[in-house]
């Protein structure tokens, strides 16, 4: 699939999702976005909404595993739950002691400092920080262990792209988001389009740097499979 069509099958699968694209085609409904302000409120908008879909119920197990574990802790942290809640839930969970060492220490760590206290500035200095730290994990094929940390960094970069859609390094925050999502993507339900954030950065911001990243592992990852 190239560029062009990837940008084509974007389009609809992203504006299938909004309602106002019952009355306007694809190609205009983006071209109303034209300037970056605009884009970044759509982006806002389109990254919560894709999010809201993990807020859902979910099935009950009567015995939970390392997986089970995984999706029920970062589904719940996508949808905005309290760290420290997440925390005690992992009382007597089935991670391995390692793995249970950095879940626990990372979600510590993270209650102290939710993200309403923090400024836009340090909401993406954080997003930035804990993407960086967890691909260290991941190179290390520590995956498990990386898995808290890209959620940690999601959900403070979707704070600073609805608390701050116009600003410049918008394309970044979405690029990094749309990775993190990727990264966890074992850990979301099957049925999570973890391919729609991270095209967000090319549909939004083509003129961006973080564009050609953005489609590069988009194709990488999705290619002709979309």
């Amino acid at each position: 699939m190239n560029r062009s069509s990837a940008l084509t099958y974007l389009r609809w699968t992203i504006a299938g999702s909004l309602c106002l694209a019952v009355t306007l085609p694809s190609s205009k409904l983006f071209l109303e976005y034209s300037n970056s302000q605009h884009r970044g409120h759509l982006a806002s908008v389109l990254v919560s909404q894709q999010l809201a879909v993990l807020a859902g119920p979910r099935v009950q197990h009567a015995t939970v595993d390392n997986q089970q574990l995984q999706k029920r802790a970062i589904s719940e942290l996508l949808s905005g739950a309290d760290p420290s809640a997440v925390l005690s839930s992992l009382a007597s969970p089935p991670l391995p002691p390692s793995t249970m060492t950095r879940w626990q220490s990372a979600l510590m760590e993270w209650a102290k400092t939710p993200s309403a206290r923090l400024s836009n500035d340090e909401l993406l200095r954080e997003g930035r920080h804990h993407y960086y730290e967890a691909t260290g994990y991941e190179r290390s094929h520590l995956t498990d262990d990386a898995k808290i940390l890209f959620a940690w960094s999601a959900v403070s970069l979707v704070e600073f792209i609805r608390r701050a859609p116009a600003h410049k390094d918008l394309p970044e925050a979405l690029f990094l988001l749309g990775t993190d999502i990727f990264r966890i993507r074992s850990a979301l339900p099957e049925d999570f389009r973890a391919d729609r954030i991270i095209y967000l950065c090319v549909e939004l911001f083509p003129e961006s740097v973080w564009a050609d990243k953005a489609h590069e592992l988009w194709m990488n990852e999705v290619g002709d499979h979309a």
